[in-house]
């Protein structure tokens, strides 16, 4: 069977949500000029914040970056999405709840329906344009109406814990690591194949026209595989794990725990860019026209780059706690949410 992902059109409803063709009855389930406030128990609805400029911090270095405004959700930001289109946010809280909020304005948009009891989102994936959001919970996969946050599907995964998720531009394949595997599923999440890999999968990539698959394991190496007529190829950046892996064109960019973002032609296998950070990674977003990486590191420090030449753009050292989720949003938007409940809304138009 042939390793590449060959795109094909998909009908009627989406694991993720309706697709243009389906109708919706339910009416938005939430409006800008009214924001409820949370119930604990239902892990139903969004915390009651605005995004509000941040105070000054204590002991902040003069001329230091701030954010353009920050939500203070009292719970840890789980996970973030943002779909290509740039709009809108959709967070998951730790223990708490999920919710959307427009971009660049962060005006809270919809609640959603609440998650499986006991279990947290351990990666969610966006797409606006088919009103579809996809996240991994525990072993399962539970498919979103974006507009509504109403739950359109539920799934078994390919077995074992969810760890990653990533999907063609037409969300036609998901791949998934699970249980320390890898996997390509089709929009139903049902199995299509296994793909190989050595070690324990964590993280999983794939270019948006489904021709290029990435999977790092937990040693630090990352199998790149393309069409059938080229063999899988292995990649060993670091041995240290990777944090996080991303295609853009024909680079895949690649962090690692040894504090080095680089990145290799997908074609050859070349490594084409090597930046040192600084300080031990622990996630990276890139932007979606490609041009811009933000990495996040165990010092909680932000630092922006400009690609592919990888010339620093930001360092945003605002965090008090550990970065816990990044993602890209409208043009120069970027948003970082932490362990403490804070997220970050930032303005990358030019150095601070």
């Amino acid at each position: 069977m042939t390793r590449r992902l060959v795109l094909l059109a998909t009908a009627g409803c989406l694991l993720a949500g309706l697709s243009a063709g389906c109708s919706d009855p339910d009416p938005p389930a939430g409006r800008t000029d009214e924001i409820p406030k949370l119930d604990q128990r239902a892990r139903a609805l969004p915390p009651e914040a605005a995004c509000k400029p941040p105070a000054p911090a204590e002991g902040a270095a003069p001329g230091a970056a701030v954010p353009r405004c920050v939500m203070d959700f009292g719970r840890a930001v789980g996970a973030l999405a943002v779909p290509p289109e740039g709009s809108p946010a959709v967070v998951s809280l730790i223990h708490s709840a999920t919710g959307t909020w427009t971009l660049p304005a962060m005006e809270y948009a919809a609640a959603f329906e609440p998650l499986p009891a006991e279990q947290e989102a351990r990666a969610v994936l966006a797409s606006a344009q088919r009103d579809a959001a996809v996240f991994a919970v525990g072993p399962d996969l539970v498919g979103y109406r974006v507009s509504t946050g109403k739950v359109a599907d539920r799934a078994p995964g390919p077995g074992g814990t969810i760890a990653d998720l990533a999907w063609t531009g037409d969300g036609a394949w998901i791949v998934a690591a699970a249980g320390g595997k890898a996997f390509v599923l089709d929009a139903h999440g049902k199995l299509v194949r296994p793909l190989p890999v050595d070690g324990r999968a964590r993280l999983v990539a794939v270019t948006p026209d489904g021709a290029h698959t990435a999977v790092a394991n937990d040693a630090g190496a990352i199998t790149v595989l393309g069409d059938a007529s080229a063999p899988a190829r292995t990649l060993v950046p670091s041995l240290q794990p990777v944090e996080g892996l991303a295609f853009a064109g024909e680079r895949l960019w690649v962090a690692s725990a040894d504090g080095t973002l680089r990145a290799f032609d997908v074609a050859r296998g070349d490594e084409s860019a090597k930046i040192d950070v600084g300080a031990p990674l622990t996630r990276l977003a890139l932007s979606a026209d490609g041009r811009r990486a933000a990495v996040a590191g165990r010092d909680r420090t932000i630092r922006v780059y400009t690609l592919p030449d990888g010339k620093p753009l930001a360092t945003l050292a605002w965090h008090q706690a550990n970065v816990t989720a990044l993602a890209w949003g409208a043009g120069p938007t970027l948003l970082s949410g932490d362990g403490d409940g804070k997220l970050a809304v930032w303005e990358m138009t030019a150095a601070p």
